[in-house]
């Protein structure tokens, strides 16, 4: 009798598929965070002369543009 080995090895490349389609995630949600934290950290300081309304728009703006890439589907 002649053992299939070719099934093990099929599970192990579709788990390896799995891991570096997660791993791919996960880099892409920290890039994204990075982002986020690098925005925030640049651009929410104001003083108290700042126009609040000006201040909203641009932040709900470069909160549109950066989450724009997530939205597409690879």
């Amino acid at each position: 009798m002649e053992e299939n080995t070719s099934a093990p090895l099929d599970v192990t490349g579709q788990t390896l598929q799995v891991i570096i389609k997660i791993l791919e995630v996960q880099r892409q949600q920290s890039s994204h965070q990075n982002e986020w934290h690098n925005w925030t950290a640049f651009h929410t300081q104001k003083t108290k002369d700042d126009d609040p309304e000006a201040f909203i728009e641009a932040f709900e703006k470069m909160a549109i543009q950066i989450t724009q890439p997530a939205l597409i589907v690879q």
